[in-house]
């Protein structure tokens, strides 16, 4: 064999074994990044589990609670994708039947938490306009000070509080029929409301 042809030989098969060398150290590198990547996201979804529900009053729908039992439960029991066995045995009619059980549950509570925030909202805007008709009153504006109670009479037809503000606001507008007729609104509601007798 020609030298030439040998030193080519032993060049080119040295540059195979760098190429060689250099994937094997590129896909090292790229397995710990995914292990890493799969640990942090497995960490993650843990602690998402763990974390306790955002707080606000006005702005997010009130969930009601679930036994932490029954939450941890169905984690544990959550099949593990190696796990070929467990996978054998599932019974993928009776899960799709757990599922759609569940939704219809949590749809009916959700439309049940919905009334109650949407009341809760309503009487807090009631409430709202309430003080904002008070505010007025004080400073001597009592037309402005009976829109105010009228809204707030829209918002929260059973407080007879309402009525009662409106009707002196009226009364000092000098609108005495209006002003009876929410007097005795408010002691339809409640016979024993004092402020509806000397209103």
């Amino acid at each position: 064999m020609n030298e030439g042809k040998f030193i080519e030989m032993r060049r080119q098969i040295e540059e195979n074994n760098q190429d060689i060398r250099d994937f094997l150290d590129d896909f090292d590198k790229w397995k710990s990044e995914v292990e890493r990547k799969s640990a942090k996201l497995q960490s993650k979804s843990n602690a998402d589990a763990i974390l306790p529900p955002i707080r606000n009053i006005l702005h997010k729908k009130k969930r009601k609670k679930i036994d932490s039992k029954k939450k941890s439960n169905k984690i544990n029991e959550r099949i593990k994708s190696y796990d070929y066995k467990a996978w054998d045995k599932f019974d993928v009619n009776k899960a799709l039947e757990e599922v759609d059980k569940s939704e219809s549950i949590k749809s009916e509570s959700e439309s049940e938490t919905d009334e109650e925030w949407e009341d809760e909202r309503r009487l807090k805007l009631s409430e709202v306009e309430k003080d904002e008709g008070n505010k007025l009153f004080k400073e001597g504006k009592y037309e402005e000070a009976v829109e105010k109670y009228t809204t707030a009479i829209r918002l929260a037809p059973e407080n007879p509080l309402l009525y009662t503000n409106r009707a002196i606001a009226l009364y000092k507008l000098e609108r005495y029929a209006s002003s009876e007729s929410d007097c005795s609104i408010a002691l339809n509601m409640n016979s024993k409301f004092v402020k509806g007798f000397y209103r």
